[in-house]
């Protein structure tokens, strides 16, 4: 019996069942290896196999076996893109506060899946009452699956070729002469995501944050009044701070128009600070966030979790997200506020171990998903899969921001506290944010100068002046690397740089009143000393 051609045996159910996650790895690289595609191709096409075997064993023919287990596949992997595209459209389209509309949201997910199941049932029920099917078919389908699998593989590979050419070449530290100091302070440095300006937050959200600010000050906090970060969006400008220089230079390397993410990704990862504190005798520490890029750092001499869930790698977690097991968030993700909870708890607790260490934490909340009051009552259960969803509307519910503002500066409070009574050496803290609140409701000018406002706030022990009123992130480790440390680092001038969403590199620079060159970066306004401790 004479075998088929290659392209006549239905190969094309594997080949469709990888394509979305070959499709996530081109677009993803930044937060993926190429062992989690292996891993998660490996079990796209075992579970493909299995329902190709189901169904050809039920038809009796391997090439009807094919067609329906390659719509299987397609129904499953697709299912997550289905659903966001429906949702979107019942938050955008429809009336409501925003409890009945995310409810509404919700249904989609079982209405969607009788539709799928629908579309399945009729294409099982053709394939029964269609006596054969013709060789064109399987070559047809095996040529255009293989052609997307060509053209996915090409954009991955030069993708992942060029990013690592890129990243050989980061920006490294200056030469550095290191004080001799017998006693080497912990160093906290807690990013607090979307933190607005006290002043802006008085103007815009109508949010009187003095008793916080004072609160601080009590401790010997210097809290600057004209801070602004230096970029836009938070992969930016923690790039930007944790390596202390500009990374405009991206706009060249990358192109104006890319939306690749992976060098500034690796950047917040293996950063140059944390090199430059690991050769000073510092061991570093990593709270996971709920962020893709801060959820893990392999730089890291220890990782604290703040759950133990199944998806907490964070491709494996979009790879879920776009199939049908997103119907499921709290099987395969963790619960978000818990997940906060958990990190606090475990920021306080690092003064109690042996130093000297420098612990970094990102917290997304103020930034929404909006889980707390003020009072720390948990409003709803989201998980990692969902917390940004709708993220350009929700920035609007000020209410809900003023609400989770206080419940942070309770539990920042509370682990504060702690850190102060359990160090026994007065510690280096730095509370910052990487951008304020968005106010897309307002005219450009305005949600620009609010978003290019943010939160800062800093312990300096024994150097009340050492930070001026108007720091950007790029020269807070740069000034305290050289006070405490004698590093060769100069502040920079201040610049800061906004870019769209879908355009991230294309930086265009803002101007201030309060920008200015390095020569007032030694000033600290009067009236706001840090003290001494």
């Amino acid at each position: 019996m004479q075998s088929k051609p290659l392209i006549e045996k239905p190969i094309y159910p594997l080949l469709f069942a990888i394509y979305p996650f070959l499709y996530l790895y081109a677009e993803n690289s930044d937060i993926a290896s190429l062992g989690d595609l292996l891993v998660t191709c490996t079990a796209a096409v075992l579970g493909t196999a299995l329902v190709f075997l189901i169904f050809a064993k039920l038809f009796h023919s391997t090439a009807k076996g094919a067609v329906a287990s390659a719509a299987a596949a397609l129904l499953f992997c697709t299912h997550g893109y289905m659903y966001q595209g429906l949702m979107h459209y019942a938050w955008t389209s429809t009336s409501g506060d925003f409890v009945s509309r995310r409810l509404r949201a919700l249904n989609f997910h079982f209405e969607l899946g009788l539709v799928e199941l629908f579309v399945l049932l009729a294409i099982l029920l053709l394939l029964r009452r269609t006596r054969s099917i013709p060789p064109v078919v399987p070559a047809f389908l095996n040529t255009v699956s293989s052609a997307l699998i060509i053209l996915a593989a090409i954009n991955s590979f030069s993708v992942g070729a060029s990013d690592a050419d890129q990243t050989d070449n980061l920006p490294a530290a200056e030469s550095e002469q290191v004080s001799s100091q017998t006693t080497l302070p912990d160093i906290y440095y807690v990013i607090l995501d979307g933190y607005g300006r006290q002043d802006k937050l008085r103007e815009h959200f109508g949010f009187d944050n003095s008793e916080f600010i004072d609160w601080l000050r009590s401790k010997g906090f210097f809290v600057a009044n004209h801070s602004r970060p230096n970029f836009y969006w938070t992969y930016l400008s923690l790039s930007s701070s944790l390596n202390f220089e500009y990374i405009t230079y991206l706009s060249e390397r990358l192109g104006e128009k890319s939306r690749n993410r992976t060098i500034p990704y690796r950047m917040i990862k293996y950063n140059n600070l944390i090199k430059t504190l690991r050769r000073l005798g510092y061991r570093i520490y990593h709270l996971q966030s709920t962020w893709g890029a801060t959820m893990h750092n392999p730089a890291a001499d220890r990782n604290i979790p703040c759950s133990n869930a199944l998806f907490n790698n964070e491709f494996y977690r979009v790879a879920v997200e776009v199939t049908a097991l997103s119907a499921f968030p709290h099987v395969v993700s963790f619960d978000l506020a818990q997940c906060h909870l958990n990190n606090f708890a475990h920021l306080a607790e690092t003064a109690t171990e042996d130093g000297p260490k420098f612990i970094f934490a990102h917290f997304i909340p103020p930034h929404h998903p909006y889980l707390f009051d003020s009072s720390g009552n948990i409003l709803r259960n989201a998980t990692v899969s969902n917390q940004f969803e709708f993220q350009k509307l929700l920035w609007g519910d000020r209410n809900a921001y003023k609400e989770q503002i206080s419940f942070v500066n309770k539990k920042v409070r509370e682990a504060v506290e702690k850190i102060l009574q359990n160090s026994s050496t007065p510690p280096i803290i730095v509370l910052q944010s990487d951008h304020g609140p968005t106010l897309l409701q307002e005219t450009d000018a305005v949600a620009d100068d609010t978003r290019l406002a943010n939160f800062t706030a800093v312990l300096s022990p024994g150097a009340p002046n050492l930070i001026p009123d108007n720091i950007t992130p790029v020269n807070i480790f740069r000034l305290i690397l050289r006070h405490y440390f004698g590093l060769a680092l100069e502040p920079l001038p201040n610049r800061h740089y906004k870019s769209g969403y879908h355009s991230p590199f294309a930086f265009e620079e803002e101007f201030f009143p309060t920008q200015s060159g390095p020569e007032t970066l030694s000033q600290a306004s009067a009236g706001n000393s840090a003290g001494n401790l």
